[in-house]
């Protein structure tokens, strides 16, 4: 049986204290509008732009308290050709998960489809193991998890990375990565590899595929031939998520990108094989899960929880 999770949305109270903000005022409030900041001491640090292949970097988020933290990598959405900087965009998300005692990694990745994000999602895992105890980590815990077409390669590269279909040959480290234990997908498309067959992805990374290949790349048969079979699946949508490829070079900007149903298929799949499933449903769509939203601190708790069950 899946374990469904529905949080309901917090009421918001906005409080406007005029005491506080008024002309007059008092000692104490003068004292305070007067008074230096106090800087609280940082609980992460930043290890920055590190390569994990021969072109693409990551950067590492460390816990600046205990040891032996949980490992997670995590890979962002959206198209870095585009934008190459987009790992700096995961700060909040990396920060807010790292708060909790995990060692945050995110590599910049190719997020448009298998052939171009299969080498990086083993080597930034592998890299991720290799590295892990030099920055406090354990590295027989590392856990892949990501948003959007992040959350896609997690779960498929958790379910396959430990043979992949396509070669990697670009680490900097040994590509051989242990078959993590559990796995978050955040808003993931798990659509993906059908479309693929449809032609739906009009993008080189899709188009050079063989048909045997994109049925490599399908976490629904992945799931059906048993692949990971211990694998804990957690994932975490929108339940009104029709996501888009946006501006994407090519793509049809009418058709509807089912990124919740394919969550609740993929969930029903997996429980029909026999893997430990969590569906978290969220109110709203694929934005709704942004920073500063209630939406956000439950999905990042999602993760940091996954990662610090780890054993």
């Amino acid at each position: 049986m899946v374990r469904m999770t529905v949080p309901f949305p917090a009421l918001l109270v906005v409080m406007l204290v005029a005491a506080a903000c008024g002309g007059s005022g008092t000692a104490d409030q003068a004292a305070t509008d007067t008074a230096p900041p106090t800087s609280a001491a940082p609980t992460v640090k930043v290890v920055a732009d590190l390569a994990y292949t021969s072109e693409k970097q990551l950067d590492i988020y460390v816990p600046t308290e205990g040891q032996d933290w949980p490992v997670i990598v995590q890979f962002h959405g959206g198209n870095p050709t585009r934008d190459p900087d987009m790992r700096k965009g995961e700060r909040l998300v990396a920060e807010a998960i790292a708060e909790q005692g995990v060692l945050v990694y995110v590599p910049t990745w190719n997020g448009l489809g298998p052939a171009g994000d299969s080498e990086d999602s083993i080597c930034a895992l592998a890299f991720a193991h290799s590295t892990a105890a030099e920055y406090g980590g354990d590295p027989d815990r590392v856990m892949p998890t990501g948003f959007s077409s992040g959350g896609y390669t997690a779960v498929i590269h958790a379910l396959i990375g430990d043979d992949p279909p396509l070669p990697v040959t670009d680490c900097v480290v040994d590509p051989t990565i242990l078959a993590p234990a559990a796995v978050v997908g955040v808003a993931g498309p798990m659509f993906v590899a059908e479309w693929g067959r449809l032609g739906r992805f009009p993008f080189p990374e899709w188009t050079a595929l063989t048909p045997g290949q994109i049925d490599a790349f399908d976490p629904f048969l992945a799931v059906e031939a048993g692949r990971n079979a211990d694998l804990q699946i957690v994932l975490v949508v929108g339940e009104d998520d029709r996501g888009y490829l946006g501006n994407e070079p090519g793509a049809d900007p009418n058709l509807v990108y089912p990124i919740a149903d394919s969550n609740r298929e993929f969930a029903a799949a997996a429980v029909a094989a026999g893997y430990d499933v969590e569906l978290i449903l969220l109110p709203g769509g694929h934005g709704s899960l942004a920073p500063g939203t209630e939406n956000f601190t439950t999905w990042i708790d999602a993760i940091a929880r996954t990662a610090l069950s780890l054993s």
